[in-house]
């Protein structure tokens, strides 16, 4: 949480009062005027026994935490009630519990809030012998692995994974045109080539003339039927 300025001689109760977050500080105004005077005197008298800064901090705690989810009118059917909750005292009786955390923030509140971890040693972890040395611990953990690749087999198809690869240099292969150049074509193939599409023109154009010639015959046939 980032604290803003405190101006100087400014009262510790109204800069505290300050951290309510605008919804609830709007509902409050809207619907009653403001911060109930009950709660002015709650500030007052947690401040003996937390600073201003942890109360501000209590108060988003709470709010993020408990309230930020309610809707407008929820919210100003509560106003009251939610300001009093954001600065009320917690259930702890511990003077160092804030909301299940040690104010010195070490940890969970050993009252209220106990560690759920159970540790379950044996009579070889409870004993008073001294620590391994690290050649020890190497010894130990190389007979694991051992007994770990007699039980289960090396792995990567029998090649442990600590094997040295050795790579050889690399040769590229002799370079090799994908396709074949085409082959080009002689003078006397393209003037055959030619000659061809001449006469395939030609033809085409013979024939466009032959079917005019019989459009032309046919009208004359109908007219002279006509006469």
């Amino acid at each position: 949480m980032t604290v803003p300025f405190q101006s100087p001689g400014q009262s510790p109760s109204v800069w505290v009062l300050q951290a309510i977050p605008g919804p609830l500080s709007e509902a409050l105004t809207r619907h009653g005027g403001g911060v109930p005077h009950s709660v002015f005197r709650l500030v007052e008298q947690q401040l003996q026994y937390r600073t201003a800064v942890e109360l501000r901090e209590r108060v988003e705690r709470r709010w993020f935490k408990l309230f930020s989810s309610l809707t407008g009118p929820e919210l100003a059917e509560r106003a009251d009630q939610v300001a009093w909750d954001l600065l009320a005292p917690g259930d702890c009786l511990s003077p160092s519990c804030e909301d299940g955390w040690l104010r010195d923030d070490s940890g969970s509140c050993p009252h209220c809030r106990k560690a759920s971890s159970v540790f379950h040693m044996t009579g070889e972890d409870q004993s008073d012998a001294p620590a391994a040395s690290p050649q020890y611990a190497a010894m130990m953990a190389e007979a694991m692995r051992d007994e770990r690749r007699r039980k289960y087999g090396l792995p990567r198809g029998g090649q442990s994974r600590h094997v040295v690869k050795h790579f050889s240099d690399h040769t590229p292969a002799p370079y090799t045109l994908r396709e074949a150049e085409p082959v080009l074509p002689t003078e006397e193939e393209i003037d055959r080539a030619r000659l061809d599409e001449r006469a395939r023109q030609v033809q085409r154009l013979a024939e466009e003339r032959a079917r005019a010639d019989k459009k032309v015959r046919a009208k004359q046939s109908r007219r002279e039927g006509r006469s």
